[in-house]
């Protein structure tokens, strides 16, 4: 079989689309997905992403803690090596359910609040934010690592402020801000995503919180790129001497999506990937044998950036940056190759605002 010369370090899978949630800015496919991958199946592609020595898996949803099996999918995982962390809306976690996650050996979780309580109730289900604090008290008591997830929209960007204060006095260590982007529920409700104006003042609140505030907060793929409070927030989240700067999607190329129904994406938005007219899901064919499979994964593995188009085709760290997040290039309804107006610095050369940017970057 042909080998890659791409390894996968990553992987994040869908174990479910259910949810008792409806969130407005859900992205779940629940209507355009096949049926979840059994308890067998499950266990199997376990034993392939072992084999395949991934590094780490991200389970997700829908709400991963309403497969009854996911505590074995999580035990499978460790065992094997691998660090899994696991994204909940926390509804249904309680003592017993943090008790299994510390028994399968959940490297860490992730919990999503979308704001302070009105906020987060109005945006999830009334009563939701109170079982967000509930979830988390019971993580900290038993030391298991937490990252809060917050999704930015136009509804919650002013109260940001008064969310991390919350989460200050919560006792939250780190804050991962995420861009919602028009898919899923928020497909039907494009009033309510960012305008791409107000991600200088996202990205000053970013710094703001990273100078003076003791919470690391970690801009997620779609937010940046390239100023120099976007790096300097960035350095400040990984701890790092060095200044992180964004080099490119990752997905299909380190990185890969397994669907609840067993397809094997490059990034997670199925929707957007098209048919392909090629089988990739792993009831037809092992995971290995995909990810080695070129045709596949051609979106990412073979993207030319010289075919980027507006501002980010004339960009100065185009072959860097290759039009950053796919996955908002595409929520946006353009191709692979669209501009991205979310960017930064593409906001900073359209508005022709002098930039501080940090010249001696790690390159």
């Amino acid at each position: 079989m042909q080998q890659s010369v791409y390894q996968l370090e990553r992987c994040s899978w869908d174990i479910t689309d259910r949810c008792p949630l409806n969130c407005a800015h859900c992205c779940a496919k629940k209507d355009t997905v096949g049926p979840e991958l059994t308890h067998t199946e499950a266990l199997s592609l376990v034993r392939q992403l072992i084999a395949l020595r991934v590094r780490s898996v991200s389970l997700t949803g829908g709400e991963p803690l309403v497969r009854e099996d996911w505590p074995e999918i999580v035990r499978a995982l460790s065992d094997g090596g691998i660090q899994v962390s696991l994204t909940t809306s926390g509804w249904t976690l309680d003592a017993a359910t943090v008790g299994q996650m510390r028994y399968s050996g959940l490297h860490q979780a992730a919990i999503s609040v979308d704001g302070p309580r009105d906020v987060h109730d109005q945006i999830r289900q009334p009563g939701s934010y109170d079982r967000f604090v509930r979830a988390l008290q019971y993580l900290q008591a038993v030391d298991i690592p937490v990252t809060v997830i917050t999704t930015v929209l136009r509804t919650n960007l002013d109260r940001l402020p008064q969310l991390r204060n919350e989460l200050v006095r919560l006792g939250v260590k780190a804050w991962q801000l995420q861009l919602g982007v028009p898919v899923g529920n928020l497909k039907q409700r494009p009033q309510s995503v960012l305008d791409p104006r107000q991600m200088g003042p996202l990205i000053d609140f970013c710094y703001e919180t990273a100078q003076s505030y003791p919470i690391r907060v970690f801009p997620a793929d779609g937010i940046g790129y390239y100023t120099q409070k976007d790096a300097l927030v960035r350095k400040h989240a990984m701890q790092s001497d060095a200044l992180p700067v964004w080099r490119g999607c990752i997905g299909g190329k380190r990185l890969a999506h397994i669907t609840s129904d067993g397809n094997v994406l490059g990034i997670s938005m199925a929707v957007f990937e098209g048919d392909r007219g090629l089988r990739a899901n792993i009831r037809q064919r092992s995971l290995e044998a995909i990810w080695n499979d070129d045709r596949v994964f051609a979106e990412f593995r073979k993207f030319d950036c010289t075919q980027l188009e507006g501002l980010c085709r004339t960009c100065q760290y185009r072959d860097l940056c290759k039009g950053g997040c796919t996955m908002v290039r595409l929520s946006l309804g353009g191709g692979r190759y669209a501009e991205n107006p979310y960017c930064a610095y593409y906001q900073a050369r359209r508005e022709k605002q002098a930039i501080s940017y940090v010249e001696q970057l790690p390159l």
